[in-house]
């Protein structure tokens, strides 16, 4: 239902358009298999949520990845609502387990008239997807990584 990098990476350097949006969680840690992002502020050592369609970053009151992997990530709410695996195991069914990288995509996205049903996923490459929904919805290059 989730994915965690081998190792975190800057937004900036992972998903340049989205740098200046989340702010001060500039660390790439992981993301869902439908495309949410897992954040974390080096500095602080929290963790965050970016939602990537109708963009929003949500703080969490986790100061480092394991107690978000354990206390957030396992919590039968968070499996639900937001991972969702219910459904992620229906479009699993349908399309396969999906290879390092990847996510299940809703074809058309929503915000451009899809229904995001489970007969509409497909499968994508995580950080394409990131770039091109941000780029979609408005979301501003940061200047600071030569965009």
């Amino acid at each position: 239902m989730y994915r965690l990098l081998l190792q975190s990476t800057a937004v900036s350097q992972a998903m340049g358009r989205w740098a200046n949006f989340v702010g001060e969680f500039d660390e790439v840690f992981g993301y869902s298999y439908l495309g949410d992002v897992f954040l974390r502020n080096p500095s602080s050592g929290q963790c965050a949520v970016l939602f990537t369609v109708n963009p929003e970053i949500v703080p969490l009151g986790m100061n480092s990845i394991t107690a978000f992997i354990e206390s957030f990530l396992a919590h039968p709410e968070t499996k639900r609502l937001i991972l969702k695996e219910e459904k992620v195991v229906e479009i699993e069914t349908r399309l396969g387990s999906l290879d390092d990288g990847e996510i299940f995509i809703p074809v058309p996205f929503p915000f451009m008239g899809g229904d995001s049903s489970v007969a509409s996923y497909k499968k994508g490459n995580f950080f394409t997807y990131v770039e091109l929904v941000g780029g979609w919805q408005d979301i501003e290059p940061s200047r600071a990584v030569g965009t």
